[in-house]
């Protein structure tokens, strides 16, 4: 686990022990206070009048019990009178300083130089780590997550269908350590998908020299990353062409099932690389009406995570969910009024789940990505169905 979330998980563990704690307290105490009044009473009406009164014995010992801790003015009494307003209160203050504790730790981090995220490198310096990202370059997402990689030390390979817009892109792209594997987008063209991704393990098997006179080495598959595109048509089901449904089905949710299939997750276990599902999770968590297209895609590679981790134990497979992130691309400021969080926290995130030995089985990451997959489902529908059919009354 992550040490800033490991962190946090012990604040909220001890603010929840404090609460059974002050809750214990609180009926200790009223169960006390009913024994006492029940022993004064009967100590009360048992003894003589010219004997003093046990109550007024104890109200003088009390008060002088609290004279000793110098909490006997007025905000003394208030707090023994209100016990479980007080208790409420301790328990809200400790939730609150988990939650400074969690917004202020990176900034500390950062003050204090942080920690550099780099690929590890040979001793000569050559790059020796690889990441293979399934998705397509004309998504921004997809080329600034290739971009920050290559930037950290590692080869960048990218998957391409050859289309025009692919040969453009590695055509005009300067960076020599971001380059194309060429397969099919025709899920039923898994003969030429087992090829492609066959040569592509050979490749990573051979000698490799990095440069002229650096003895020979072999690559390693670090990880493999599953970058969605971010935008999908919108509309009511009926009126979404079922040439589009064909087209973004077979494109973002067959594609990545067949390349798995061709030979990915037996490449993914022969390396042990750790394997990323990335998936925007706003219009999922609150099943957005008129979206049909993108909940159906999304869920669908939700559960085929979920699947392989229940399957293939001994890999590191991670469903990161996405938020609101702040990209050129991003539309949820536009569309919701949101501002999300900078594209650097999804590129630390990304680098740690690369490296790390026991990932979670879902993370998350952006604005809102966490709250809405925990609570998204209790918000009524007629709000999110109401805010919508503005943009598409005329359907």
């Amino acid at each position: 686990m992550d040490p800033v979330d490991r962190t946090f998980d012990t604040v909220y563990y001890w603010s929840q022990r404090a609460k059974l704690a002050a809750q214990a307290a609180t009926d200790k105490v009223v169960s006390t206070t009913s024994s006492v009044a029940d022993s004064i009473s009967t100590a009360i009406s048992s003894s003589s009048p010219d004997s003093p009164s046990p109550y007024i014995s104890s109200r003088a010992s009390t008060s002088s019990f609290w004279s000793s801790l110098g909490l006997n003015g007025p905000l003394a009494k208030s707090v023994r009178r209100n016990k479980f307003a007080t208790a409420a209160t301790v328990v809200a203050l400790l939730g609150l300083s988990g939650y400074v504790l969690k917004s202020l730790y990176p900034a500390v981090v950062r003050s204090r130089g942080g920690v550099k995220r780099r690929a590890e490198r040979l001793a000569n310096g050559a790059r020796k780590d690889v990441i293979l990202i399934v998705g397509s370059v004309t998504e921004p997402l997809t080329r600034y997550i290739a971009h920050d990689l290559e930037a950290r030390g590692f080869i960048v390979y990218i998957t391409s269908t050859n289309s025009k817009a692919d040969q453009k892109f590695f055509q005009n792209e300067s960076l020599q350590d971001i380059k194309s594997l060429i397969v099919s987008s025709d899920s039923r063209d898994t003969e030429f998908n087992t090829e492609q991704i066959h040569k592509f393990d050979y490749l990573l098997s051979s000698d490799h020299i990095p440069f002229q006179g650096a003895q020979p080495n072999k690559l390693n598959l670090v990880g493999i990353i599953f970058v969605p595109d971010m935008y999908f048509q919108a509309g009511k089901f009926h009126l979404v062409p079922s040439s589009t449904w064909n087209q973004t089905i077979n494109e973002r949710a067959l594609m990545p099932l067949n390349l798995l299939m061709a030979g990915v997750i037996g490449m993914a276990e022969k390396y042990d690389s750790n394997i990323i599902f990335l998936t925007p999770t706003i219009s999922t968590s609150l099943q957005l009406p008129y979206h049909s297209l993108e909940n159906v895609t999304i869920n669908f590679i939700q559960q085929l995570s979920a699947c392989l981790q229940h399957d293939y134990d001994s890999l590191n497979i991670t469903n990161l969910r996405l938020g609101a992130v702040n990209i050129n691309s991003n539309n949820h400021r536009k569309n919701f009024g949101i501002k999300g969080e900078p594209i650097k926290k999804l590129h630390y995130k990304i680098f740690d789940l690369l490296y790390s030995e026991d990932n979670n089985s879902v993370e998350y990451v952006g604005f809102g990505a966490r709250l809405l997959s925990y609570f998204g489902a209790w918000i009524p529908r007629w709000i999110t169905r109401n805010y919508f059919r503005n943009y598409f009354a005329h359907e």
